[in-house]
């Protein structure tokens, strides 16, 4: 890819934009959840290549659960805010029967 433009305009060159260097962190200064404390990761640095493939594997695994839970709430709170809708109009109908 060379450039992204919009309207012919250019927002974006190959030509215009540096790489991105990152920055090396120390692991003193590093938050705990800071991807290098992987356990997978961790086991690959020690070239234990076998166990770094199960840890990953464990941990897809986790974020596919996760993921299933969180679109199962979805579902499930769409479903209620639906109901209490409905709830609320069938609510509405019957005191503007009584008014």
């Amino acid at each position: 890819m060379e450039n992204v433009c919009f309207d012919g305009k250019a927002y974006w060159t190959k030509q215009t934009v540096r790489a991105f260097t990152p920055i090396p962190v120390d692991r003193k200064l590093a938050l705990p959840s800071d991807c290098l404390f992987r356990e997978d990761l961790q086991a690959l640095l020690r070239r234990d290549m076998e166990l770094a493939q199960s840890l990953k594997g464990l941990m897809e695994d986790k974020q596919r659960a996760d993921k299933e839970m969180r679109k199962a709430h979805t579902k499930a709170m769409a479903k209620a805010q639906k109901k209490a809708e409905k709830e609320a109009a069938a609510k509405a109908a019957a005191d503007a029967k009584r008014s």
